[in-house]
């Protein structure tokens, strides 16, 4: 088997209980091709629970939690992120994990003005 995707989730507020839930959904169905490694946002407590959510269903293997999306990519080796963070932020968080070489997914919209689109591409 090859080696599983390194997942992170960057902002742990509102729409990302969708994606959690859904990286439940798809363990509990036997897709075991990622882990989720990292969780992140900017109150600690959000990233704490996504943690404790995730090392239930990923038996027992917790992910790190991180305030800061910068310190995250400096600690964790990751291969993706999902970026349901806040909007203004999309571009500013994607930017610095493609940077790092990881695959990324945001919410929409995919950054707030053109120009920040023109730097996320």
């Amino acid at each position: 088997m090859a080696e599983k995707i390194r997942l992170a989730i960057i902002g742990c507020g509102g729409m990302a209980g969708g994606h959690l839930n859904a990286c439940k959904a798809l363990k509990e169905k036997g897709v075991d091709i990622f882990d989720l490694v990292a969780t992140c946002d900017v109150a600690e407590s959000r990233a704490i629970r996504f943690a404790d959510t995730a090392e239930g269903f990923q038996g027992g293997l917790r992910p790190k939690v991180f305030t800061n999306h910068q310190e995250l990519l400096e600690k964790e080796r990751i291969d993706a992120a999902l970026i349901p963070s806040h909007h203004r932020s999309h571009h500013i968080i994607g930017i610095d994990c493609l940077l790092a070489g990881a695959h990324v997914m945001t919410e929409k919209p995919f950054a707030i003005t053109i120009k920040a689109a023109r730097k996320m591409i």
